[in-house]
């Protein structure tokens, strides 16, 4: 396989980052949301901080160093050359994605079935939509997939404004 362009990812290579991105996240809601105590407790919060922090942890020790490895995409520095802090960083930084998206996702989750209560008349127990992997997997790998797309777009335009 070629080495591909890190600015010029191929279609194909975006659709294997993607499922991947997916399928992790996936993985990871299974064992955290269903496998722990965690994921049966009354408190959201807890769920989502724990899932952030196993999900910023994988993505940054397991999922972006395969991406970067099978597709050549991403911070094209080796981490053998970072500083001590600047990989701290980076993992912290890891954390926070994680931690606003899967803020993101708990919102879109409460919001659809706030919404579906409404209009179906249900009772204000009722769960129109569970969370599961897949789901819950989709809805990861869709945010990370338009938060690279967007995210890169505001920050060219704010540049652009400064100049």
């Amino acid at each position: 396989m070629e080495k591909q362009n890190k600015k010029n990812p191929t279609k194909k290579a975006k659709l294997y980052v993607f499922l991947i991105r997916w399928w992790c996240a996936g993985a990871v809601f299974f064992f955290i949301g269903w496998g722990t105590t965690a994921g049966s407790r009354t408190s959201i919060l807890d769920l989502v901080v724990l899932l952030a922090i196993v999900m910023g942890l994988f993505n940054s020790f397991i999922v972006n160093p395969a991406i970067k490895m099978l597709f050549n995409i991403g911070k094209q520095k080796e981490y053998k050359d970072m500083t001590v802090a600047k990989r701290v960083m980076m993992r912290l930084k890891d954390v926070g994605v994680a931690l606003v998206t899967i803020a993101l996702i708990s919102w879109i989750y409460d919001t659809v079935n706030v919404v579906a209560i409404q209009l179906f008349n249900l009772s204000n127990q009722a769960v129109f939509l569970p969370t599961e992997p897949l789901l819950f997997g989709l809805f990861y790998a869709l945010i990370m997939t338009l938060g690279g797309y967007v995210i890169p777009k505001i920050l060219t335009r704010m540049k652009v404004k400064k100049s």
